[in-house]
């Protein structure tokens, strides 16, 4: 599945399955949004069901040098 595909269940689910409030669901896919934007600097570019767990690590280093 695509990045697009992946996000747009994702919002989905939280929004039918979790109720999140708007704020919550906005806050959510923007975390998603930073791990797609992290994804992209990979190469390969990795699909969400690729990303590794040292990857997963490196993308939390990644939003900390960013300051999030």
């Amino acid at each position: 599945m695509s990045w697009d595909d992946i996000i747009k269940e994702f919002s989905t689910y939280l929004q039918l399955e979790r109720s999140l409030s708007e704020n919550t669901l906005e806050a959510y896919l923007d975390d998603v949004a930073k791990l797609r934007q992290f994804a992209e600097t990979l190469s390969p570019q990795p699909l969400p069901e690729e990303m590794t767990y040292n990857q997963l690590k490196d993308f939390v280093k990644w939003v900390h040098e960013l300051g999030v």
